[in-house]
């Protein structure tokens, strides 16, 4: 699976270019501030539905002067088992609409079916913040490989917006407290089950995850790892191997003590949005114990951990998009990755300031784009 050509109209400094992509590598080249990761940001936009940046949607319009354009463009080729599909995405300032061969699609069938992979420098807030960013990881991970996990994210999601609904129009006093046990009662049934589905979902993503994680690891840092592991804590208990009844049992027993909390608090204290997740080097906690070379090491492993697990169970390779990441390692470890990446098939599209490196990617063929105030222009292939 790979892009052939991406093209843009009017999205955040392009005003418009045509882009032939390599099946390789693409490399974006160029000095920061020229339109680098806003290229990355559309493959991945198209790719996705979503940014990885943050902000509105209008900041996908390019501005002239004063004004800001009224709607921007985004298009790609791909193929998939030698079969050539059109993606558009057409962007409003309030609205957009993705279209798959002319067929307006949501933006979870493309994800599946055309998966991709991004490591950005935000991507290691995972190990230097709190706990919702690890769950936000780990559920990306899911999103990525099945309609099924969607499912399971998206009605957990709901079932915990209708329920912390509840308890805030308890606690503005809507309800009285009879009524609102009622309507618990009621509807934790079904949130419960939205729980442990989304809950033992995760903890059979992580154990699957970890052998190849430890692969990539070990590839990337051969002499600094010698064990990776992760802690899916639910209220202090390491839940790592509980199964689906293990699950339901723990957070029924827990809902019951805790709702006197709840009706105090106006939300809920139970489910998935409260678990913490801990990676460990070596038995330790990597927010702590880990240096920011090591931590580097440990997210970027766990993006290629992603693609390799991915080929393992669909024998396809997502597109691997990579943003500044040779800036965010030591000449050994970028030699040792660059290497590595040899071995995934993956088509790979990264950014640099930097045009020299380590090593050649000569086996797996490459395309060099520079890309200077919103304009590009091939310099090697």
């Amino acid at each position: 699976m790979y892009l052939t050509h991406i093209s843009l109209k009017n999205f955040r400094n392009f005003s418009k270019l045509e882009l032939p992509l390599h099946s390789g590598v693409n490399l974006f080249v160029g000095k920061n501030g020229q339109g680098k990761t806003n290229l990355l940001e559309s493959i991945y936009l198209i790719l996705r539905g979503t940014s990885f940046r943050e902000g509105k949607a209008e900041v996908w319009l390019k501005k002239f002067g004063d004004e800001i354009s009224l709607n921007a463009k985004i298009s790609a080729q791909i193929s998939k088992n030698n079969l050539r599909s059109d993606l558009v995405m057409e962007i409003q300032p309030h609205k957009r609409k993705l279209l798959l061969d002319n067929k307006q699609v949501p933006a979870k069938n493309v994800s599946i079916k055309y998966p991709s992979i991004l490591f950005s420098p935000e991507s290691l807030s995972a190990l230097k913040e709190g706990p919702e960013v690890r769950r936000q990881l780990i559920d990306e991970f899911l999103l990525v490989h099945h309609f099924e996990n969607i499912k399971a994210v998206t009605e957990f999601k709901k079932a915990l917006q209708m329920r912390n609904g509840l308890l805030r129009d308890y606690k503005r006093g809507i309800y009285e407290e009879y009524q609102i046990q009622l309507l618990l009662d009621a509807l934790d049934e079904i949130y419960l089950k939205t729980a442990v589905v989304l809950s033992h979902k995760r903890i059979n993503a992580i154990n699957n995850l970890i052998p190849f994680w430890k692969m990539a690891v070990s590839n990337i840092a051969p002499q600094e790892f010698v064990d990776i592991s992760v802690d899916y804590s639910i209220s202090s208990f390491i839940a790592n191997n509980w199964s689906y009844d293990n699950l339901y049992e723990k957070m029924y027993n827990r809902l019951k003590i805790l709702r006197k909390n709840e009706l105090s608090f106006g939300s809920s204290l139970v489910g998935p949005h409260k678990h913490e997740i801990k990676f460990r080097c070596n038995g330790n906690d990597a927010r702590y114990f880990c240096s920011q070379g090591q931590q580097r090491t440990l997210i970027l492993g766990f993006k290629m951990a992603q693609i390799m697990y991915h080929y393992h169970t669909f024998q396809v390779h997502p597109l691997l998009l990579l943003d500044d990441v040779l800036s965010e390692l030591d000449s050994v470890k970028c030699a040792n990755f660059l290497r590595f990446i040899e071995t995934i098939r993956s088509q790979i599209i990264l950014t640099s300031t930097d045009i020299s490196f380590p090593f050649d990617f000569s086996s797996k063929g490459r395309t060099i784009f520079r890309i200077y105030e919103g304009q590009a222009e091939t310099l090697a292939s």
